[in-house]
């Protein structure tokens, strides 16, 4: 996922926007040109506190009602690396 587009998702429930909390990136080329994606990590809804995973580059954002229990239990491990 690339880290300048965030700023364009935002949580599904109260609208928040979401920040970077814990990230491993790396390094990809694309049309000859160096980016840095992030790789695996967790972003938090800055207004209502909710975690979403970034897995394998991609963002995992759903509503509160299709949480799933294996994501949870990623994001519990992240959080306590």
């Amino acid at each position: 996922m690339r880290e300048e587009l965030i700023k364009f998702v935002v949580c599904p429930d109260c609208r928040g926007k979401l920040k970077i909390i814990k990230s491993r990136k790396i390094e990809r080329i694309k049309d000859g040109e160096r980016i840095e994606e992030i790789w695996d990590g967790i972003l938090k809804c800055t207004k209502c506190g909710r975690y979403f995973p970034v897995v394998r580059g991609v963002l995992w954002i759903y509503p509160k009602n299709f949480v799933r229990i294996d994501i949870i239990g990623k994001i519990s491990k992240v959080l306590t690396e």
